[in-house]
Protein backbone atom coordinates (compact mmCIF):
# COMPACT_ATOMS: atom_id res chain seq x y z
CA UNK A 1 0.00 0.00 0.00
CA UNK A 2 2.81 2.35 0.90
CA UNK A 3 4.52 1.42 -2.33
CA UNK A 4 1.40 2.36 -4.33
CA UNK A 5 1.13 5.75 -2.61
CA UNK A 6 4.78 6.43 -3.27
CA UNK A 7 4.35 5.64 -6.98
CA UNK A 8 1.33 7.96 -7.16
CA UNK A 9 3.17 10.88 -5.46
CA UNK A 10 6.16 10.48 -7.72
CA UNK A 11 3.90 10.48 -10.77
CA UNK A 12 2.24 13.76 -9.75
CA UNK A 13 5.61 15.35 -8.95
CA UNK A 14 7.00 14.39 -12.37
CA UNK A 15 3.97 15.86 -14.16
CA UNK A 16 4.22 19.17 -12.19
CA UNK A 17 7.92 19.60 -12.85
CA UNK A 18 7.47 18.87 -16.56
CA UNK A 19 4.67 21.44 -16.81
CA UNK A 20 6.77 24.19 -15.09
CA UNK A 21 9.75 23.41 -17.31
CA UNK A 22 7.62 23.89 -20.47
CA UNK A 23 6.23 27.27 -19.24
CA UNK A 24 9.69 28.74 -18.61
CA UNK A 25 10.86 27.70 -22.05
CA UNK A 26 7.92 29.41 -23.75
CA UNK A 27 8.47 32.60 -21.72
CA UNK A 28 12.11 32.79 -22.74
CA UNK A 29 11.12 32.21 -26.34
CA UNK A 30 8.64 35.13 -26.23
CA UNK A 31 11.33 37.47 -24.83
CA UNK A 32 13.62 36.75 -27.77
CA UNK A 33 11.26 37.00 -30.72
CA UNK A 34 7.92 38.31 -31.93
CA UNK A 35 8.06 41.53 -29.88
CA UNK A 36 6.60 44.69 -31.45
CA UNK A 37 7.25 48.27 -30.36
CA UNK A 38 5.46 51.47 -31.39
CA UNK A 39 6.01 55.12 -30.66
CA UNK A 40 5.97 58.62 -32.09
CA UNK A 41 8.83 61.08 -32.59
CA UNK A 42 7.84 64.65 -31.74
CA UNK A 43 10.00 67.59 -32.84
CA UNK A 44 10.62 69.50 -29.61
CA UNK A 45 10.75 72.95 -31.23
CA UNK A 46 7.50 72.68 -33.19
CA UNK A 47 5.68 70.10 -31.02
CA UNK A 48 4.73 68.33 -34.26
CA UNK A 49 5.33 64.81 -35.47
CA UNK A 50 8.71 64.47 -37.19
CA UNK A 51 8.18 62.78 -40.56
CA UNK A 52 10.75 60.83 -42.61
CA UNK A 53 13.10 60.76 -39.62
CA UNK A 54 15.46 57.87 -38.97
CA UNK A 55 14.88 56.03 -35.67
CA UNK A 56 17.48 53.58 -34.33
CA UNK A 57 17.32 51.31 -31.26
CA UNK A 58 20.52 49.60 -30.10
CA UNK A 59 21.96 47.63 -27.19
CA UNK A 60 25.04 45.45 -26.71
CA UNK A 61 23.59 42.60 -28.78
CA UNK A 62 21.08 44.03 -31.26
CA UNK A 63 20.43 47.04 -33.47
CA UNK A 64 17.34 47.96 -35.48
CA UNK A 65 16.28 51.03 -37.46
CA UNK A 66 13.21 52.38 -39.21
CA UNK A 67 11.78 55.65 -40.57
CA UNK A 68 8.84 57.62 -39.22
CA UNK A 69 5.69 58.16 -41.24
CA UNK A 70 4.12 61.55 -42.10
CA UNK A 71 2.81 61.94 -38.54
CA UNK A 72 6.08 60.89 -36.87
CA UNK A 73 4.92 57.38 -35.95
CA UNK A 74 7.34 54.44 -35.97
CA UNK A 75 7.16 50.72 -35.20
CA UNK A 76 9.51 47.78 -34.78
CA UNK A 77 8.36 44.14 -35.18
CA UNK A 78 10.00 40.79 -34.48
CA UNK A 79 12.73 42.27 -32.30
CA UNK A 80 14.43 40.71 -29.30
CA UNK A 81 13.38 41.86 -25.89
CA UNK A 82 15.52 44.03 -23.68
CA UNK A 83 16.53 47.62 -22.95
CA UNK A 84 17.43 49.77 -25.96
CA UNK A 85 19.12 53.12 -26.48
CA UNK A 86 16.86 55.15 -28.79
CA UNK A 87 18.59 57.45 -31.31
CA UNK A 88 16.88 59.89 -33.65
CA UNK A 89 18.70 61.20 -36.71
CA UNK A 90 17.76 64.02 -39.07
CA UNK A 91 19.71 64.93 -42.19
CA UNK A 92 20.00 67.71 -44.74
CA UNK A 93 22.24 67.18 -47.73
CA UNK A 94 25.52 65.79 -46.47
CA UNK A 95 24.95 66.88 -42.87
CA UNK A 96 23.12 65.09 -40.10
CA UNK A 97 22.02 65.82 -36.56
CA UNK A 98 21.80 62.98 -34.02
CA UNK A 99 19.87 63.10 -30.77
CA UNK A 100 20.43 60.22 -28.34
CA UNK A 101 17.08 60.48 -26.62
CA UNK A 102 17.17 57.83 -23.87
CA UNK A 103 16.80 54.17 -22.86
CA UNK A 104 13.51 52.33 -23.43
CA UNK A 105 12.44 48.77 -22.50
CA UNK A 106 10.45 46.27 -24.55
CA UNK A 107 8.50 45.40 -21.41
CA UNK A 108 6.37 48.42 -22.40
CA UNK A 109 5.37 47.94 -26.06
CA UNK A 110 4.04 51.48 -26.55
CA UNK A 111 6.80 54.02 -26.02
CA UNK A 112 4.42 56.92 -26.55
CA UNK A 113 5.53 60.42 -27.59
CA UNK A 114 9.28 60.84 -27.68
CA UNK A 115 10.59 64.41 -27.94
CA UNK A 116 13.74 64.83 -30.02
CA UNK A 117 15.93 67.90 -30.52
CA UNK A 118 16.65 67.69 -34.23
CA UNK A 119 15.14 70.78 -35.84
CA UNK A 120 14.64 74.45 -34.95
CA UNK A 121 11.61 76.71 -35.41
CA UNK A 122 11.00 80.42 -36.00
CA UNK A 123 7.82 82.17 -34.91
CA UNK A 124 6.61 85.60 -33.97
CA UNK A 125 4.39 88.53 -34.87
CA UNK A 126 5.02 91.04 -37.66
CA UNK A 127 2.85 94.15 -37.59
CA UNK A 128 2.45 96.69 -40.40
CA UNK A 129 2.57 100.35 -39.38
CA UNK A 130 -0.74 102.15 -39.84
CA UNK A 131 -2.78 99.01 -40.68
CA UNK A 132 -5.16 96.76 -38.75
CA UNK A 133 -4.77 93.83 -41.15
CA UNK A 134 -1.24 92.48 -40.83
CA UNK A 135 -1.59 89.53 -43.20
CA UNK A 136 0.58 88.48 -46.14
CA UNK A 137 3.89 89.68 -44.76
CA UNK A 138 6.47 87.32 -46.25
CA UNK A 139 9.09 85.86 -43.90
CA UNK A 140 11.88 84.14 -45.83
CA UNK A 141 14.71 81.98 -44.59
CA UNK A 142 17.27 82.96 -47.20
CA UNK A 143 19.14 80.13 -48.90
CA UNK A 144 16.30 77.66 -48.29
CA UNK A 145 12.83 76.95 -49.64
CA UNK A 146 11.28 77.73 -46.27
CA UNK A 147 9.05 80.77 -45.82
CA UNK A 148 5.79 81.82 -44.21
CA UNK A 149 3.03 84.41 -44.62
CA UNK A 150 1.57 86.19 -41.62
CA UNK A 151 -2.05 85.90 -40.55
CA UNK A 152 -4.46 88.80 -40.11
CA UNK A 153 -3.03 89.27 -36.62
CA UNK A 154 0.53 89.21 -37.98
CA UNK A 155 1.42 85.79 -36.57
CA UNK A 156 3.69 83.39 -38.44
CA UNK A 157 5.66 80.20 -37.87
CA UNK A 158 8.30 78.21 -39.74
CA UNK A 159 9.05 74.69 -38.47
CA UNK A 160 11.46 71.85 -39.20
CA UNK A 161 14.44 74.09 -39.89
CA UNK A 162 17.76 72.31 -39.96
CA UNK A 163 20.20 73.89 -37.44
CA UNK A 164 22.56 76.32 -39.20
CA UNK A 165 23.45 79.99 -39.68
CA UNK A 166 20.77 81.91 -41.61
CA UNK A 167 19.69 85.33 -42.85
CA UNK A 168 16.01 86.19 -42.45
CA UNK A 169 14.26 88.60 -44.82
CA UNK A 170 10.86 90.09 -43.99
CA UNK A 171 8.93 92.10 -46.56
CA UNK A 172 5.50 93.10 -47.80
CA UNK A 173 4.46 93.76 -51.40
CA UNK A 174 3.49 97.37 -50.67
CA UNK A 175 6.55 99.41 -51.68
CA UNK A 176 5.70 102.09 -49.12
CA UNK A 177 7.02 99.84 -46.36
CA UNK A 178 10.60 99.05 -45.49
CA UNK A 179 11.84 95.48 -45.46
CA UNK A 180 13.50 93.94 -42.41
CA UNK A 181 16.73 91.96 -42.75
CA UNK A 182 18.19 89.93 -39.86
CA UNK A 183 21.69 88.64 -40.57
CA UNK A 184 23.62 85.70 -39.12
CA UNK A 185 20.91 84.06 -37.03
CA UNK A 186 22.36 80.88 -35.50
CA UNK A 187 19.63 78.28 -34.98
CA UNK A 188 20.34 75.37 -32.63
CA UNK A 189 18.56 72.01 -32.48
CA UNK A 190 15.40 72.27 -30.40
CA UNK A 191 15.47 76.10 -30.41
CA UNK A 192 12.47 78.34 -31.01
CA UNK A 193 13.68 81.71 -32.39
CA UNK A 194 11.11 84.48 -31.95
CA UNK A 195 10.77 87.63 -34.07
CA UNK A 196 8.39 90.40 -33.01
CA UNK A 197 8.78 93.56 -35.05
CA UNK A 198 7.00 96.37 -36.88
CA UNK A 199 7.34 97.03 -40.60
CA UNK A 200 7.51 100.80 -40.73
CA UNK A 201 6.92 103.15 -43.60
CA UNK A 202 9.86 103.07 -45.97
CA UNK A 203 9.71 106.83 -46.16
CA UNK A 204 7.77 109.61 -44.50
CA UNK A 205 6.28 112.61 -46.24
CA UNK A 206 8.78 115.37 -45.66
CA UNK A 207 7.81 118.58 -43.86
CA UNK A 208 9.05 121.75 -45.55
CA UNK A 209 8.66 125.18 -43.95
CA UNK A 210 9.34 128.28 -46.03
CA UNK A 211 12.18 130.19 -44.38
CA UNK A 212 11.51 133.84 -43.64
CA UNK A 213 14.78 134.68 -41.85
CA UNK A 214 17.13 133.76 -44.71
CA UNK A 215 17.05 136.55 -47.29
CA UNK A 216 19.82 136.57 -49.85
CA UNK A 217 20.57 139.26 -52.44
CA UNK A 218 20.20 136.86 -55.34
CA UNK A 219 18.39 133.66 -56.36
CA UNK A 220 20.54 130.57 -55.88
CA UNK A 221 20.56 127.63 -58.23
CA UNK A 222 22.21 125.11 -55.90
CA UNK A 223 22.80 125.75 -52.18
CA UNK A 224 24.39 127.98 -49.58
CA UNK A 225 26.64 127.38 -46.59
CA UNK A 226 26.79 129.38 -43.37
CA UNK A 227 30.01 130.23 -41.51
CA UNK A 228 31.57 133.17 -39.66
CA UNK A 229 28.16 134.89 -39.55
CA UNK A 230 27.93 134.94 -43.34
CA UNK A 231 26.30 133.02 -46.15
CA UNK A 232 28.57 131.51 -48.78
CA UNK A 233 27.44 130.52 -52.27
CA UNK A 234 28.60 130.35 -55.86
CA UNK A 235 27.37 131.64 -59.19
CA UNK A 236 28.00 130.35 -62.66
CA UNK A 237 30.79 132.16 -64.53
CA UNK A 238 31.30 134.65 -61.66
CA UNK A 239 32.79 132.74 -58.70
CA UNK A 240 32.31 132.32 -54.91
CA UNK A 241 30.53 134.97 -52.83
CA UNK A 242 30.02 135.75 -49.17
CA UNK A 243 27.04 137.69 -47.87
CA UNK A 244 26.88 139.51 -44.53
CA UNK A 245 23.16 139.73 -43.56
CA UNK A 246 23.82 142.36 -40.87
CA UNK A 247 25.76 144.73 -43.12
CA UNK A 248 23.72 143.54 -46.13
CA UNK A 249 26.98 143.31 -48.04
CA UNK A 250 27.81 140.78 -50.75
CA UNK A 251 31.50 140.16 -51.54
CA UNK A 252 33.13 138.22 -54.37
CA UNK A 253 35.81 136.22 -52.55
CA UNK A 254 37.02 134.04 -55.42
CA UNK A 255 36.60 135.07 -59.02
CA UNK A 256 36.48 132.00 -61.19
CA UNK A 257 34.75 130.74 -64.31
CA UNK A 258 32.24 128.07 -63.30
CA UNK A 259 30.26 126.34 -66.05
CA UNK A 260 27.38 125.92 -63.59
CA UNK A 261 26.45 127.11 -60.11
CA UNK A 262 28.89 125.33 -57.77
CA UNK A 263 27.87 123.64 -54.53
CA UNK A 264 29.50 125.27 -51.48
CA UNK A 265 30.10 123.56 -48.11
CA UNK A 266 31.70 124.52 -44.79
CA UNK A 267 34.31 122.28 -43.15
CA UNK A 268 33.15 123.41 -39.67
CA UNK A 269 36.50 125.08 -39.07
CA UNK A 270 37.86 127.72 -41.46
CA UNK A 271 37.36 126.33 -44.95
CA UNK A 272 34.73 126.81 -47.62
CA UNK A 273 34.84 124.06 -50.23
CA UNK A 274 33.28 124.45 -53.65
CA UNK A 275 32.71 122.18 -56.61
CA UNK A 276 34.01 123.65 -59.82
CA UNK A 277 36.11 123.27 -62.92
CA UNK A 278 38.91 124.62 -65.05
CA UNK A 279 39.21 124.37 -68.77
CA UNK A 280 41.63 121.44 -68.46
CA UNK A 281 40.66 119.63 -65.25
CA UNK A 282 37.72 119.47 -62.85
CA UNK A 283 38.70 120.66 -59.37
CA UNK A 284 37.23 121.05 -55.87
CA UNK A 285 38.69 124.11 -54.14
CA UNK A 286 39.05 125.18 -50.51
CA UNK A 287 38.79 128.86 -49.59
CA UNK A 288 40.21 129.89 -46.18
CA UNK A 289 38.00 132.38 -44.35
CA UNK A 290 40.87 133.64 -42.18
CA UNK A 291 43.43 133.82 -45.01
CA UNK A 292 40.86 135.11 -47.50
CA UNK A 293 42.23 132.98 -50.33
CA UNK A 294 42.20 129.53 -51.96
CA UNK A 295 44.52 127.27 -49.96
CA UNK A 296 43.82 123.78 -51.33
CA UNK A 297 42.48 121.95 -54.38
CA UNK A 298 41.45 118.35 -55.05
CA UNK A 299 41.07 116.89 -58.51
CA UNK A 300 37.69 115.37 -59.24
CA UNK A 301 38.60 112.00 -60.75
CA UNK A 302 36.34 110.09 -63.10
CA UNK A 303 34.78 108.19 -60.18
CA UNK A 304 34.37 111.25 -57.95
CA UNK A 305 31.31 113.28 -58.91
CA UNK A 306 31.93 116.90 -59.84
CA UNK A 307 28.60 118.31 -58.69
CA UNK A 308 28.15 117.23 -55.09
CA UNK A 309 30.55 117.20 -52.13
CA UNK A 310 30.34 117.08 -48.33
CA UNK A 311 32.87 117.38 -45.53
CA UNK A 312 33.58 114.72 -42.91
CA UNK A 313 34.94 116.63 -39.88
CA UNK A 314 35.65 113.44 -37.94
CA UNK A 315 37.83 111.72 -40.56
CA UNK A 316 39.15 114.78 -42.40
CA UNK A 317 37.63 113.48 -45.63
CA UNK A 318 36.11 115.17 -48.62
CA UNK A 319 33.00 113.11 -49.37
CA UNK A 320 31.05 112.66 -52.57
CA UNK A 321 29.30 109.84 -54.38
CA UNK A 322 29.96 107.72 -57.41
CA UNK A 323 28.55 108.73 -60.76
CA UNK A 324 27.56 105.19 -61.76
CA UNK A 325 27.40 103.08 -58.55
CA UNK A 326 25.37 103.61 -55.38
CA UNK A 327 28.52 104.25 -53.35
CA UNK A 328 29.74 107.05 -51.13
CA UNK A 329 33.34 108.06 -51.82
CA UNK A 330 35.74 109.37 -49.18
CA UNK A 331 38.86 111.25 -50.23
CA UNK A 332 41.35 111.41 -47.35
CA UNK A 333 43.06 114.78 -47.15
CA UNK A 334 45.76 113.11 -45.05
CA UNK A 335 46.69 110.16 -47.27
CA UNK A 336 45.20 111.11 -50.62
CA UNK A 337 43.43 107.73 -50.81
CA UNK A 338 39.92 107.26 -52.16
CA UNK A 339 37.68 104.86 -50.21
CA UNK A 340 34.33 103.50 -51.35
CA UNK A 341 31.40 102.82 -48.98
CA UNK A 342 28.17 101.04 -49.96
CA UNK A 343 25.14 102.03 -47.86
CA UNK A 344 22.39 99.43 -47.41
CA UNK A 345 19.50 101.06 -49.26
CA UNK A 346 16.01 99.71 -48.64
CA UNK A 347 14.77 99.02 -52.12
CA UNK A 348 14.50 96.15 -54.56
CA UNK A 349 16.46 96.97 -57.74
CA UNK A 350 13.95 94.95 -59.76
CA UNK A 351 11.25 97.51 -58.92
CA UNK A 352 13.17 100.49 -60.33
CA UNK A 353 14.34 101.59 -63.74
CA UNK A 354 17.04 103.76 -62.20
CA UNK A 355 18.35 104.95 -58.84
CA UNK A 356 21.18 107.38 -58.19
CA UNK A 357 22.64 109.67 -55.58
CA UNK A 358 21.84 113.33 -56.20
CA UNK A 359 23.48 115.06 -53.24
CA UNK A 360 25.19 114.41 -49.92
CA UNK A 361 25.71 116.54 -46.80
CA UNK A 362 27.26 115.70 -43.41
CA UNK A 363 26.27 117.61 -40.28
CA UNK A 364 28.53 118.59 -37.42
CA UNK A 365 27.24 115.58 -35.44
CA UNK A 366 28.31 113.18 -38.25
CA UNK A 367 24.72 112.58 -39.42
CA UNK A 368 24.69 111.93 -43.17
CA UNK A 369 21.96 113.40 -45.38
CA UNK A 370 21.69 112.12 -48.94
CA UNK A 371 19.29 112.97 -51.74
CA UNK A 372 18.43 109.99 -53.92
CA UNK A 373 16.50 110.09 -57.16
CA UNK A 374 14.38 107.02 -57.91
CA UNK A 375 12.59 106.02 -61.06
CA UNK A 376 10.11 103.29 -60.08
CA UNK A 377 8.67 101.27 -62.94
CA UNK A 378 5.51 102.85 -64.38
CA UNK A 379 5.72 105.71 -61.85
CA UNK A 380 7.20 109.19 -62.15
CA UNK A 381 10.68 109.78 -60.78
CA UNK A 382 10.85 110.50 -57.04
CA UNK A 383 13.24 112.40 -54.77
CA UNK A 384 14.00 110.87 -51.34
CA UNK A 385 16.05 112.02 -48.38
CA UNK A 386 18.01 109.16 -46.78
CA UNK A 387 19.50 109.83 -43.36
CA UNK A 388 22.35 107.63 -42.05
CA UNK A 389 23.77 107.75 -38.53
CA UNK A 390 27.47 108.06 -39.44
CA UNK A 391 30.09 106.97 -41.94
CA UNK A 392 31.25 104.08 -39.77
CA UNK A 393 27.97 102.20 -39.33
CA UNK A 394 25.84 103.67 -42.15
CA UNK A 395 22.63 102.62 -40.40
CA UNK A 396 19.49 104.08 -41.94
CA UNK A 397 17.85 106.45 -39.46
CA UNK A 398 14.92 107.59 -41.59
CA UNK A 399 13.75 108.04 -45.17
CA UNK A 400 11.62 110.96 -46.36
CA UNK A 401 9.89 111.62 -49.65
CA UNK A 402 9.77 115.03 -51.30
CA UNK A 403 6.52 116.14 -52.95
CA UNK A 404 8.30 116.66 -56.27
CA UNK A 405 11.70 116.80 -57.97
CA UNK A 406 11.62 120.59 -57.98
CA UNK A 407 14.42 120.99 -55.43
CA UNK A 408 18.16 121.52 -55.55
CA UNK A 409 21.12 120.71 -53.26
CA UNK A 410 21.11 120.54 -49.46
CA UNK A 411 22.21 123.47 -47.28
CA UNK A 412 23.30 123.52 -43.64
CA UNK A 413 23.06 126.26 -41.04
CA UNK A 414 23.63 125.84 -37.31
CA UNK A 415 22.18 122.35 -37.02
CA UNK A 416 19.31 122.87 -39.46
CA UNK A 417 18.93 121.47 -42.96
CA UNK A 418 17.61 123.61 -45.82
CA UNK A 419 16.83 123.09 -49.48
CA UNK A 420 16.12 125.59 -52.26
CA UNK A 421 13.19 125.10 -54.56
CA UNK A 422 13.75 125.85 -58.22
CA UNK A 423 12.79 129.52 -58.46
CA UNK A 424 14.57 130.57 -55.29
CA UNK A 425 12.31 129.79 -52.31
CA UNK A 426 14.39 128.49 -49.38
CA UNK A 427 12.77 125.79 -47.20
CA UNK A 428 13.81 124.38 -43.86
CA UNK A 429 13.54 120.57 -43.76
CA UNK A 430 11.81 119.70 -40.49
CA UNK A 431 12.72 116.20 -39.33
CA UNK A 432 10.40 114.49 -36.86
Amino acid sequence: MKFSKTILILSFTFIFLYYCSDTVTNSESNSDTNISIIGRIIDKASNLGSSATLVKIVNNENAYQTTTDAAGNFSFTNIKGGDYQLIVEGSSGTRSIIDTVGVYSTITPDWGNIYAEIFASINGTILIEGLSDHSFVNVQLLGTDKSALTTNQGNFRIDFIFPDLYDIYISVEDQNYASYHIKDVSLEAGEIYTIDTLLTYKFKTITLIASSDIILPRVLGTNFSYADGKYWYGKSIEGIYSYDPVAEKETLVFSHFFLGDPKVIFDYDDGIWSTGDQATEWMHRKFSISANKIIDSVSASESFTTYSIAWDPEGNNLVSHSELEMDLLLYSMSSGELTSLSPQLQYDPQDYESIRFYDVLIGEDQTIYTLIRYKPKEIEEELHLYIFDNLTDLNTVEIYKFPSLNYSRLSYKEGKIFIIQHGGQIYEIVLE
